[in-house]
């Protein structure tokens, strides 16, 4: 059970985070509108896709598979954010003047 504490708490620490990212990547007006639709899409189809895969994989696995299931998730989401996002020149600037 601790472990899908653990779950849980990344999860609603994630969601601010995303829609942060969000806000101050890109410009506001129609990209910016493109790319919260594009969450929010995503966002329905993980949450249709996951209740009915997760119901697949305990059915024919058991209930352990579950917590393993996102690790190569996020291990992907994680490369893939490196290779996506750019830096904040802002961001790098303060930190080599302090």
């Amino acid at each position: 059970m601790a472990a899908r504490a653990v779950q849980g708490l990344g999860g609603a620490l994630l969601l601010p985070a995303t829609l942060s990212l969000i806000a101050t990547t890109f410009q506001e007006g129609t990209e910016r509108n493109r790319a919260l639709a594009i969450w929010g899409g995503v966002g329905a189809v993980g949450l249709a896709l996951g209740s009915l895969l997760g119901g697949i994989l305990t059915n024919y696995l058991g209930w352990e598979p579950v917590f393993y299931v996102n690790v190569p998730l996020a291990l992907g989401a994680a490369a893939a954010a490196f290779a996506i996002i750019t830096k904040d020149a802002r961001l790098s600037g303060a930190a080599a003047s302090t």
